[in-house]
C-alpha cells in the first residue's frame, strides 16, 4: 500500500538516481555535439551546487572502494557512470588533454 502512494523505502538510492539523471542532463547541455559532451561538473557549479558536490562525492566513494575502505559505491553505479563517460580522475584527464594539445601544437 505504501508503494502505491509513492513511499520510498531506500531514500539514499532514490537520491543517487535523481542526481544521476541530473548528471545525464548536465552532459547533454555541455555541447550540441555528442563527441564534445562531458560529465565534468564543477564542484561549485552555480546552476546546481548539489550536483557538483554529488559528482565529487562519487569520485571520493570510488577511491574509497579502490582502497578497500567503507564506500557507498557499487559495481552497478560504476557501470552506470562509466557508460555515460564519467571520469574518476578529472585532474589527470585534464592534464592528459592539455598534454595532447601541446603535442599537436
Amino acid at each position: 500500500k505504501l508503494e502505491a502512494i509513492g513511499f520510498l523505502w531506500d531514500v539514499h538510492n532514490a537520491t543517487w538516481e535523481e542526481q544521476y539523471l541530473n548528471l545525464v542532463a548536465f552532459k547533454k547541455q555541455t555541447s550540441p555535439d555528442p563527441d564534445q559532451q562531458h560529465c565534468n561538473v564543477p564542484r561549485d557549479y552555480p546552476a546546481n551546487q548539489a550536483l557538483g558536490n554529488w559528482a565529487n562525492t562519487q569520485r571520493t566513494q570510488y577511491r574509497f572502494l579502490q582502497e578497500g575502505k567503507k564506500s557507498s559505491m557499487t559495481i552497478e553505479r560504476i557501470r552506470k557512470l562509466e557508460a555515460i563517460g564519467f571520469l574518476w580522475d578529472v585532474h589527470n584527464a585534464t592534464w592528459e588533454e592539455q598534454y595532447l594539445n601541446l603535442v599537436a601544437f
